[in-house]
Order: structure tokens, then C-alpha cells, then sequence
């Protein structure tokens, strides 16, 4: 429809550099949380844009839904059950890579 292209193409504008600077925040938010030993980071070959966070001690589910009381809207991977999906998007705009570090700790003690 053409509603959709309309928006689609009012947003594409600037796209490259909001992508690019999601991606410096995840990079920097993945560098933090890979020197806590509860989290383990691991890439996905040919993810651009995935990673997964493996939480050792504590249930995907139950960590998704305590992110979920903290703003995050969180993914847990289907076959492995301590395990999060994570993709880059524009929403990591919203905080920053330290801010985002605390409260996946936060979580843990949940």
C-alpha cells in the first residue's frame, strides 16, 4: 500500500548513520557484559546484526521477563533455554551502552 512506502520512505532517510551508531552501542554494550562472568557473549556467523547472551545461572524466560519491568523487550532463544537473541536496531538510540549493562545486571538478581 502506499501508505506504507510513505513511511517507509520518510524513515529511510539518515538510516545508514542511525544503523552505524546502534552498532557502536552494541559493540560497546557487548564489551562490557562479556567481563561479567554471567553473561556469555556469543556471535552468530553471518549476523550481521544478531548475537546471543547466554546467562549462566538463571532461565532465559525469567530473565526476558525481568528485563520486560525494566523497558527492555528481551527474546529467549527456543533451543537453548539460558540463552537471549539480541539484534542491533535503531531502539538502542534510546539508551546507552552503560545504561543498558546495568540493567541486564539489575536482572540478574531478580
Amino acid at each position: 500500500s502506499w501508505a506504507f512506502a510513505a513511511v517507509a520512505n520518510h524513515y529511510a532517510g539518515g538510516f545508514t548513520g542511525r544503523f552505524a551508531r546502534a552498532v557502536n552501542i552494541s559493540e560497546e554494550f557487548i564489551d562490557r557484559v562479556k567481563n561479567n562472568s554471567r553473561f556469555q557473549v556469543q556471535r552468530v556467523v553471518s549476523g550481521s546484526n544478531i548475537f546471543r547472551i547466554k546467562i549462566n545461572g538463571m532461565e532465559a524466560a525469567a530473565f526476558v521477563e525481568s528485563l520486560k519491568t525494566n523497558g527492555i523487550i528481551g527474546r529467549a532463544d527456543t533451543a537453548k533455554t539460558d540463552t537471549l537473541i539480541c539484534q542491533v536496531n535503531e531502539s538502542l538510540l534510546n539508551t546507552t551502552a552503560a545504561e543498558l549493562e546495568n540493567k541486564f545486571i539489575k536482572c540478574l538478581s531478580k
